[in-house]
């Protein structure tokens, strides 16, 4: 299927597809805030950018995020993308998760695929 993106062409946002994407986990370590407040440790999904890469992703609309989470050839990479720009806690993906077949049997449309429609809402009142 080719993705039609409203102002992009497939090689402008060539990272965001599955077979190209490259990511690692960075744990990020509990933070104390005072005695009585604590942020746990998390495990966040990093994916190395540069500044026209970065660019690129401040551009994309919520229809276009949409499009690309529902394409098979950009959900896994797309959705990865979202994880590591909003930080979402990765832990599933560090510990369970391997590859895109174990994220579309535990959790594509169970969670995430709920969860970024619902920040992308918030995301394109904000931009």
């Amino acid at each position: 299927m080719t993705i039609s993106l409203r102002g992009f062409s497939q090689n402008k946002l060539s990272f965001c597809y599955n077979d190209s994407i490259k990511y690692s986990f960075g744990l990020v370590s509990m933070k104390m805030i005072n005695m009585k407040e604590v942020i746990p440790s998390t495990y966040i999904v990093v994916i190395d950018l540069d500044d026209k890469q970065k660019m690129e992703l401040k551009n994309i609309t919520r229809n276009t995020w949409l499009k690309l989470l529902k394409d098979t050839t950009t959900d896994w990479a797309s959705n990865l993308l979202l994880y590591h720009l909003k930080k979402r806690d990765a832990i599933e993906f560090y510990a369970v998760i391997k590859n895109r077949r174990d994220w579309i049997l535990l959790k594509k449309n169970k969670e995430d695929l709920r969860y970024w429609k619902k920040y992308l809402i918030n995301y394109a009142s904000q931009n």
